[in-house]
C-alpha cells in the first residue's frame, strides 16, 4: 500500500511517516494502532501509526 496524502496539497505525511526529512529522520520509535467498529461509524476500520522519539 501506498502513502497518500489525499486532499493535502503537500507531501507532509509522507514525508514524515518515511523519515524523509531532517527533523522525522531522527523519530525511530513506531507504535501502530487497529481498531475494527461493531457500530453505525463511517469507517469500519481504523489505523493509527505513531513516531517519535524516546527520550
Amino acid at each position: 500500500m501506498l502513502i497518500v496524502d489525499d486532499g493535502v496539497p503537500t507531501l507532509d505525511h509522507r514525508k514524515h511517516l518515511l523519515g524523509m526529512d531532517s527533523w522525522s529522520h531522527n523519530l525511530v520509535d513506531v507504535g501502530i494502532g487497529y481498531a475494527r467498529s461493531n457500530g453505525n461509524t463511517r469507517f469500519k476500520t481504523y489505523t493509527c501509526v505513531i513516531i517519535a522519539k524516546h527520550q
